[in-house]
């Protein structure tokens, strides 16, 4: 699960700025940090003035606290997105920035002001290129987007290729034996990467 990291704007802890905002705070998910530094943030950081510029033009930046970065925080999943999935004859840039946007990686908030120079589907496009996000070329990426809970609690998956269907995939809630029917999603595409987007995008609710 995608968690925030706290960025203290004061010169003691090493950002670079000028002495009207060295009280403030920032915040930004901890995997947007990671990937703009190219560095584990575990335990205390020190940034070069570049560093900061580009964490606070990231469009996930917030200057106020947000709430956590949990499901039930995330946008509403696109029945539209599903059915072009299901109709996507093979995996593509552009559906794993759709998705990119459909699961939250850029905050609802953010994508409803969204005001920058090029749409906010390119740059979700180039996010999935920095990130590796190729969620519907991919089996582990795809992977990511299965639903977890704290506790262990969270969703078993398996997917595949089969004689009927080119691709299938099959979640099961809390445990890979729990057969209740409401605890369980099914979906059949292309390629088992589509598949399993379209699972665990459902199962996402």
């Amino acid at each position: 699960m995608r968690e925030w990291l706290v960025i203290e704007n004061s010169m003691k802890n090493g950002i670079f700025v000028s002495a009207e905002v060295r009280d403030e705070k920032g915040y930004i998910p901890r995997d947007v940090a990671e990937a703009i530094c190219g560095r584990s943030m575990a335990g205390p950081q020190w940034f070069t003035r570049e560093e900061s510029e580009k964490m606070r033009a990231h469009p996930e930046w917030r200057d106020t606290e947000p709430p956590p970065l949990t499901e039930s925080t995330r946008p509403p999943m696109n029945d539209d997105l599903i059915a072009r999935l299901e109709r996507a004859t093979e995996g593509s840039r552009e559906l794993d920035a759709e998705i990119y946007l459909c699961v939250g990686k850029i905050a609802p908030e953010k994508q409803a002001v969204w005001d920058a120079p090029i749409p906010l589907l390119e740059y979700a496009k180039l996010c999935v290129d920095w990130h590796g996000n190729q969620f519907t070329r991919n089996l582990a990426a795809a992977e990511s987007l299965v639903p977890k809970a704290p506790r262990g609690e969270g969703w078993f998956w398996r997917a595949g290729r089969g004689s009927v269907n080119p691709g299938w995939a099959h979640l099961n809630k809390y445990d890979a034996s729990n057969c209740n029917a409401e605890d369980e999603v099914t979906a059949y595409a292309a390629t088992p990467a589509l598949a399993l987007c379209i699972a665990a995008l459902r199962a996402r609710g």
